[in-house]
């Protein structure tokens, strides 16, 4: 009985040590995993700085962003804003253009020239063209678009048109535009905006699918 209870009392006295141990070693882990953390983020803060440097570099000095009044076109504008780019923004509604471009211009210390175009009509793509001739655009986010939802025969044949105009035809004559004027400056490039929709084709969207 005094054995046992003398290995107890030790089990007990190396107990508070051996906890006193573990909470070290914790401490020491969380530690070190915040300093790799620091550590991290201090390169992603370089490496973000020289990609953006080095992207402005290759797709700079000015962008051009269709569809940039709202959703995915304007997070494309806010993002090339913040790695200093220039921009065009183009869509119909201008008084969001120009509140955004307001906003990017003192946010970012930036120039944005809005450019209000519907891209339903085909003379949009040479309305673009036209209006920024001028400027050493190096990169173009064709991002604009809109679908159609619903049995394909009692869709309205306007409007499948024109979503076939936005989705399509403008951002064809885009590329057929400005691949010379990249060609000629030697580098820059063209992002289109699709869907998932275009991978699957998906009933009650089938010219939306198609279209993207």
């Amino acid at each position: 009985d005094y054995s046992m209870a003398a290995h107890g009392a030790a089990e007990s006295a190396a107990a508070p040590c051996r906890r006193t141990e573990t909470a070290a070693r914790i401490e020491c882990l969380v530690r070190a995993l915040r300093q790799q953390r620091q550590h991290q983020s201090s390169l992603e803060r370089e490496s973000s700085v020289m990609n953006a440097s080095s992207f402005k570099a290759e797709f700079g000095p000015v962008a051009l962003v269709t569809g940039a009044s709202s959703g995915i076109g304007r997070s494309f504008a806010e993002r090339l804003a913040a790695m200093g780019m220039d921009l065009v923004l183009v869509a119909r509604r201008v008084e969001r253009l120009e509140q955004l471009a307001a906003r990017l211009e003192e946010t970012c210390a930036i120039r944005a020239h809005v450019c209000q175009v519907d891209l339903s009509h085909a003379t949009a793509a040479r309305q673009i063209l036209d209006a920024t001739s001028a400027l050493d655009i190096g990169l173009v986010v064709s991002n604009a678009g809109f679908g159609l939802k619903g049995d394909h025969a009692n869709n309205d044949p306007r409007a499948m048109t024109d979503m076939l105009m936005v989705n399509c035809n403008t951002p064809m004559l885009l590329a057929h535009g400005f691949i010379p004027r990249l060609r000629q400056r030697g580098r820059g490039g063209i992002i289109f905006t699709s869907s998932v929709e275009a991978l699957i084709g998906c009933p009650f969207s089938t010219a939306y699918s198609a279209s993207k």
